[in-house]
């Protein structure tokens, strides 16, 4: 399975990576949309997209991904947010669901191992 994860923060995203590269899936991971060049032949089967970014809000990039991505992939956002906060932005935005941050690498991998499961 491949998994695309979007967060402005280095530290984040070499977490994400380590973590389910560990877990054995194929990972890539960016800042933002302007740095992705999509492959037509492997694109991601899960997208994870911090909400909290610089530049833009996460909730943002799921409609814009949800739009423009033929074939869309799941996508899950991963935040700090409170739990409660982060469903009710999943679900309003159109995210296939949330992954809290404070869950850690337990949690990470369960969650895209669930994800997996749906693709």
């Amino acid at each position: 399975m491949k998994v695309l994860a979007i967060d402005d923060s280095r530290t984040v995203r070499l977490f994400v990576e380590m973590t389910l590269r560990e877990a054995g899936y194929e990972v890539e991971t960016i800042a933002d949309l302007a740095e992705y060049t999509p492959s037509e032949d492997t694109p991601p089967d899960l997208v994870l997209v911090d909400v909290n970014m610089n530049e833009f809000l996460g909730t943002d990039l799921v409609a814009h991904i949800r739009q423009n991505w033929p074939g869309a992939p799941r996508v899950l956002l991963y935040s700090e947010l409170p739990e409660s906060e982060l469903q009710q932005r999943a679900d309003n935005c159109g995210a296939d669901g949330y992954i809290c941050k404070s869950d850690g690498y337990d949690g990470l991998v369960e969650s895209v191992r669930r994800s997996a499961e749906l693709v």
